[in-house]
């Protein structure tokens, strides 16, 4: 998957394998989907952002 913007789209019942998230719009509206663990870290970023958490490198 290459992009995801739900806008609105209800995502209750969608599973998420073998994407990368990274970068999606509307992340909040994800609730309620299923996501494999591998693709999980690819949302981190776009998480991190929706809750004002900065990601460092240390």
């Amino acid at each position: 998957m290459r992009s995801y913007s739900s806008s609105s789209a209800k995502s209750s019942h969608a599973r998420f394998k073998d994407c990368d998230l990274s970068g999606i719009g509307g992340v909040e509206d994800l609730r309620g989907a299923t996501v494999s663990a591998a693709d999980a870290q690819s949302l981190v970023g776009a998480m991190a952002s929706v809750f004002g958490i900065r990601i460092e490198d240390r």
